[in-house]
């Protein structure tokens, strides 16, 4: 099956977005689960040892503090955008071994004037590395 450039473009820019969006829910599910961690260890301390107000002030401050750095590294994670050579290269990795077509449609796609006769040709021998991804 052949491919135009617009897919291949359009494909990667939609893996990229997917991408970002599972590497961010990871750090704002890591800090949720920090957080919950804190919270636990800080109540049964506190039914332990009964702390004071400052006590439980920091306990509370600790249990937010890792809950705003996951919520932190979300959107770093989210903002941060991916090349699609990245992207690309991603994407070879996971369809096994691919022979590096699609990473080399990006890059000569990036570099080949819009007429370019070799464009096509290099389209039209890529299969599709995308079903092959597991996701």
């Amino acid at each position: 099956m052949a491919l135009s450039s617009q897919i291949v473009h359009q494909r990667i820019q939609d893996s990229e977005r997917r991408f970002r969006l599972s590497r961010s829910a990871r750090f704002l599910m890591g800090g949720a689960a920090a957080s919950f961690l804190c919270l636990v260890v800080f109540l049964t301390l506190d039914a332990w040892v009964h702390f004071g107000a400052a006590g439980r002030w920091a306990g509370l401050c600790l249990t937010v503090s890792a809950l705003a750095a996951g919520a932190a590294m979300c959107w770093r994670s989210w903002r941060a955008r991916i090349s699609e050579a990245a992207m690309a290269r991603r994407i070879e990795k996971a369809a096994g071994g691919g022979g590096n077509v699609l990473i080399s449609a990006v890059q000569f796609d990036g570099e080949l004037a819009a007429d370019s006769p070799f464009r096509a040709v290099l389209f039209n021998e890529m299969r599709d590395p995308f079903p092959q991804v597991q996701w």
